[in-house]
């Protein structure tokens, strides 16, 4: 397996701060490992409100989910309790049923957890995978055509 940061360095789409609260971290005070996925799942949710999109419309007007089948994710130094993180979003590679979008999550510019995240739209009656919607799609397209032009 790749490194992560061996990926090409981008601008970052969206990101959000947020502080680590006593319920995420372990006896030590260090962010328990698996509250790094939830910090970049709410990066992502906030990255699609912010567009128009939300999970609830998706359900209600398409009957889909936007899940995650595939995370990669390399740790390299801990938070700890109080920590205020910046958790950003980079759209990486958009498919008719898939996404990847990288994430990272820095503490004062310093980066403590890479993540390569893989999300696919699957329907929510059946499981199966289906055609992201054009609103989901234009999303994670737009942002990362804005990312891959050229200067």
């Amino acid at each position: 397996m790749s490194n992560i940061s061996d990926k090409p360095k981008r601008t970052r789409v969206h990101q959000i701060a947020l502080a680590v609260d006593f319920a995420d971290t372990d006896a030590a005070g260090v962010v328990y490992h698996a509250n790094y996925l939830s910090y970049m799942e709410k990066c992502r949710g906030d990255f699609l409100r912010a567009r128009g999109v939300s999970s609830s419309w998706l359900a209600s007007e398409y009957g889909v989910g936007c899940v995650v089948v595939k995370a990669e994710i390399d740790f390299r130094r801990p938070a700890r309790l109080d920590d205020w993180l910046e958790i950003d979003l980079n759209v990486d590679d958009v498919k008719h049923t898939t996404a990847w979008c990288l994430q990272n999550v820095r503490k004062d510019d310093i980066l403590l957890v890479e993540g390569r995240i893989k999300l696919a739209t699957v329907s929510l009656q059946s499981g199966a995978p289906v055609r992201m919607p054009a609103e989901l799609r234009n999303c994670f397209k737009d942002s990362y055509e804005t990312l891959s032009k050229p200067d």
